[in-house]
């Protein structure tokens, strides 16, 4: 309700032009299953983007044509470019083009009466918890003056480096096996979070050991878990 009052305002607020474009001035609800309930966009015709979903407040952004199918927003403070079709009636598809990779949205128009289901979470722990251990097969002596750092990133943001959450510093001497624990208060994490855990081991400046695969971590926490190291060199 909140999100279809805010649309009638832009709407009432927005000149009268001609759409050319068939997407615009309608509400498209995603069809993607990895897309949080609800997830809406409607392309105004005075260039206002308005993003919804069920789960989330609302958000508004400045979108515009760039011509041959294209047009262009900015999001979390980054340019996001993407291809627009409309392969059927009804259908909409936008390719997005990111700094590292192409992702592809699907779209159906909206129908009516629509309402979101209760979204409201159950209370939950605290904190998201995560342990387990660090190792790497090489059969060599780390300097003394090394250190392991592991963290816990969320990489959810489009186009911006990963966020860190949690950060332990652990002492060569401890290990190998270096066994860490982090705790990240629920508070700070967005409910789009995707959170991974990233490893290296340093000899002050130098780096010898890092991870080179993708870690993730449940919202609900992890144990046991084992992250291996790549060399990268600088051993003695």
């Amino acid at each position: 309700m909140r999100a279809l009052a805010v649309v009638a305002c832009l709407i009432a607020a927005a000149p009268s032009v001609a759409r050319a474009q068939g997407f615009v001035g309608r509400t498209w609800l995603s069809t993607d299953a990895s897309a949080p309930p609800g997830t809406l966009r409607i392309f105004l015709a005075d260039g206002t983007l308005l993003m919804d979903s069920c789960g989330e407040t609302y958000r508004l952004a400045k979108w515009r044509s760039l011509g041959a199918g294209r047009i262009e927003w900015t999001e979390d403070g980054a340019r996001i470019e993407a291809g627009v079709s409309q392969p059927r009636a009804g259908e909409l598809r936008l390719r997005l083009q990111l700094r590292n990779e192409i992702k592809d949205e699907r779209y159906r128009l909206a129908t009516v009466p629509f309402v979101c289901g209760d979204s409201r979470p159950s209370p939950g722990p605290a904190a998201v918890n995560v342990s387990g251990r660090v190792i790497f097969l090489e059969r060599l002596a780390l300097p003394r003056t090394a250190t392991v750092r592991v963290e816990v990133r969320d990489s959810s943001r489009l186009d911006a480096p990963a966020r860190t959450l949690a950060t332990q510093t652990i002492p060569a001497s401890q290990g190998p096996p270096f066994t860490f624990a982090l705790s990240v208060p629920t508070a700070r994490i967005d409910r789009r979070a995707s959170l991974s855990l990233f490893a290296e081991i340093r000899d002050g400046q130098r780096l010898m050991f890092t991870t080179d695969t993708r870690h993730p971590v449940s919202l609900e926490g992890e144990t046991g878990m084992e992250i291996r190291l790549r060399f990268v060199g600088g051993g003695r």
